[in-house]
Order: structure tokens, then sequence, then C-alpha cells
């Protein structure tokens, strides 16, 4: 979908996780925190989502990954309706399970 303005505020939660992707996972403590709940189904953290990925149990593993995006040019946009271009990127938390907390 095009791209949204939302001035002067950046919906929290993305904001939060492009902060913390600039940096080690070991900085954002929240984040693994965060992945965590979402882990124990934690309601009150997936609502925090446009979407609950998992509405019917929670996972039993999980993993962040990072990707970039750039804008498309404007053929592709055209041609395809996509507003996005999304490249691999890497592995920021590797998968982990309740049980590996333990």
């Amino acid at each position: 979908r095009a791209p949204r303005w939302v001035a002067p505020l950046q919906p929290r939660l993305d904001w939060q996780m492009w902060f913390a992707a600039l940096g080690a996972p070991e900085d954002s403590r929240w984040f693994k925190l965060f992945l965590v709940r979402l882990l124990q189904g934690d309601r009150g953290v997936a609502a925090l989502l446009k979407t609950n990925p998992f509405p019917e149990t929670p996972p039993q593993w999980i993993r962040a990954e990072i990707f970039d995006y750039h804008f498309t040019d404007f053929r592709t946009r055209s041609q395809t309706g996509q507003w996005w271009q999304r490249n691999e990127g890497e592995i920021y938390v590797p998968a982990f399970s309740l049980a590996d907390l333990k």
C-alpha cells in the first residue's frame, strides 16, 4: 500500500523496533521481552500488532530478521502496484523457544 505520513509521531512499536535494529539485540532488552511475550501468547502484546500472526495458539519458536526496504521505481509501481521492494537482510535474534529460557 502507499506509505502513510504520520507527523510528527511515528507508530510507537515500529519506531522503537527501527531504533532497536540499529544496535545489538542485547542493547534492547524490551525487544527480547516482546518476543518472549509473543511466545507466551500474551494478548496485550499481540494487540500491539496490526494483525495477530498467531490468533489460535502462540508460536513454539520465534526469531527476528532485519529486512531492507526501498521504494520501487515508477515503472515497477505502475506495472505491479507495489510501493516497496524488500531485500533480504540478516538475523537479528536467532530462533528460540520458551524451553531455551529455562
